[in-house]
Order: structure tokens, then C-alpha cells, then sequence
């Protein structure tokens, strides 16, 4: 095999390989979907239960509930006239990476 079919076959290799990959992370997320959606039932009939601890066989679970405030920057900036420029020179930038998975 000369070089030019070598690279065609080890990308035509690698290209299956990410797709299985790919497949194998879309399975994946959905699992966690549903498993996430069913978590969150079980959660919210313990938030609904109160506060208390909470032992099963395996687990055992503390609800608490806790006061949290929040600062409303949005409105606050608009209150107080903030400039874009001063709001430009206080804002960190940084890099994102998203990866998102659909079902074709």
C-alpha cells in the first residue's frame, strides 16, 4: 500500500472511529436525560417532605434549606447609569466549548 492509500485508509479508520464515538456519546446522553429527569422526581419529593435526614438501605440524605440572596447586576448597572465603556473594562472574556449532540 503506498503512502497516499496508507492516509486515505488510517482517515477512513479514524473517521468510522469518531462516529461510533459520537454515536456512543449521544447513547450516553440520553441515558443520563432520563436518568437526570428521574433523579429530579426523587428529589423534588424530598424538597416537598421538608427538612429532616432521610436513610435508606444504601443512602442516607440531609435537607436543608437555606437562605440565598442575589445581586440583580443587570438592574443595579441600569440604576446607577453605568457606561458600556466602564462595563467593557471590568468584564473578563473567556472560551467556551460546546459540545451539543442531536439524534439525526
Amino acid at each position: 500500500m503506498n503512502s497516499v492509500t496508507s492516509k486515505i485508509v488510517s482517515e477512513a479508520v479514524s473517521h468510522s472511529a469518531q462516529m461510533k464515538d459520537l454515536d456512543r456519546l449521544g447513547l450516553l446522553q440520553a441515558q443520563i436525560a432520563e436518568l437526570t429527569e428521574q433523579a429530579e422526581v426523587i428529589k423534588d419529593a424530598f424538597k416537598n417532605a421538608g427538612e429532616g435526614k432521610y436513610v435508606g438501605d444504601l443512602y442516607k440524605a440531609t435537607v436543608t434549606m437555606s437562605p440565598r440572596n442575589v445581586v440583580d447586576y443587570k438592574t443595579l448597572i441600569a440604576d446607577l447609569n453605568v457606561s458600556d465603556d466602564l462595563i467593557a473594562k471590568y468584564t473578563k472574556q473567556s472560551v467556551s466549548i460546546a459540545i451539543r449532540v442531536t439524534a439525526r
